[in-house]
């Protein structure tokens, strides 16, 4: 039922890395089989595209039955050209293996500056077939030097693969991974990329690719800070707050509902991550002590939301001004927080 593309703002001309994601959660209440909404029972799916920084750029509501990368071509076309447009000459995406297809590979490789990426690809038949002995021959090692196959982290293959369907054959680099304690196999999956082995070697490539999981957490993060509760019902509400409404509204379209809730938690979450990241740089500044933590001033939003809004102070109007009173425990902080905003300056408008 619903789906997001988001991503962060950055220096021009910097190099940026772009995560393309989904995730799924629980609607509190089933929709009619009358409405729009055509997702499976209590499932709602959102998808997301992010920058480094986690700034969420829109979110788009999808049917919760809808493949990973429905849509994704022209929203990835449309957020591509706004990025190159305002914020980085060069962009890297990645994304898991729901998204790569042959057109949204060549979008991204036929662009007037082609963008880099790097997708991993499911295992399939032919892939599985090319595989083959290199599987083998990693199980012959591991037969034959299990405590050294075991330390050695990974292998890398490469191969060149060119689905029935595909209009050129591409990069695709094959990674096995020692088994974990109590296993006895490896772990293997694919990789498809337009980096080349001499430009981006398969060690890059995998770190570059592991690095998705920075954004998951960022997800997390978002869903454990606001948690916005999506609606599938088209009824009005009997009761709010446990009290009678005087009149009742008449019956409401959930996807556009749910579409509004999910902007509002997005705005919320700009004004959040942005004072976050504000606050990390405020105490971080050459000459001055980390105020927060012990060897990293890196926090979480819910953490910044205790340490800077849920405080108490007190508002008082004197003077034609308003004075806001703020506890000694937190007034380091604003202080360190209020200073470096005022030094920014201000920033020309983007449309």
């Amino acid at each position: 039922m619903a789906g997001g593309w988001t991503g962060g703002g950055a220096i021009l001309d910097s190099p940026w890395t772009w995560t393309v994601y989904r995730s799924s959660c629980t609607a509190s209440k089933l929709a009619p089989p009358t409405t729009a909404i055509t997702a499976p029972p209590a499932t709602t799916r959102w998808s997301w595209a992010a920058l480094q920084l986690g700034h969420i750029f829109g979110a788009i509501l999808r049917p919760g039955n809808a493949h990973t990368a429905d849509g994704a071509l022209s929203e990835l076309s449309t957020y591509l050209d706004w990025i190159e447009k305002n914020l980085a000459w060069q962009v890297t995406v990645r994304g898991d293996a729901g998204f790569p297809a042959d057109d949204l590979l060549c979008l991204l490789e036929q662009r007037l500056r082609p963008a880099s990426y790097v997708f991993r690809i499911r295992n399939y038949g032919p892939l599985r077939h090319m595989a083959r002995p290199f599987i083998e021959r990693y199980l012959q090692d591991l037969g034959q030097r299990p405590d050294e196959m075991r330390q050695e982290g990974f292998r890398a293959y490469e191969l060149s693969y060119q689905a029935k369907n595909w209009k050129q054959c591409r990069r695709v680099v094959l990674i096995i991974v020692p088994p974990e304690e109590g296993e006895l196999l490896p772990r293997s999956f694919f990789l498809i990329t337009n980096f080349g082995a001499t430009a981006m070697p398969a060690a890059e490539l995998l770190a570059l690719y592991r690095q998705r999981g920075t954004y998951e957490q960022q997800l997390g993060d978002f869903m454990n800070t606001l948690t916005p509760h999506l609606s599938s019902t088209t009824r009005p509400k009997r009761h709010y707050r446990g009290q009678t409404p005087r009149q009742r509204q008449v019956a409401r379209d959930a996807f556009d509902t749910n579409q509004a809730i999910l902007s509002l938690n997005v705005l919320a979450h700009n004004l959040l991550n942005m004072g976050r990241c504000i606050a990390q740089r405020a105490q971080t500044r050459s000459g001055r002590p980390k105020t927060y933590g012990r060897r990293s001033a890196a926090m979480s939003l819910t953490t910044f939301r205790q340490r800077y809004l849920n405080i108490p102070a007190r508002v008082t109007l004197h003077s034609r001004r308003v004075w806001i009173s703020i506890a000694p425990s937190a007034a380091q902080l604003w202080h360190n927080w209020w200073d470096y905003i005022q030094r920014l300056g201000v920033a020309p408008m983007v449309n």
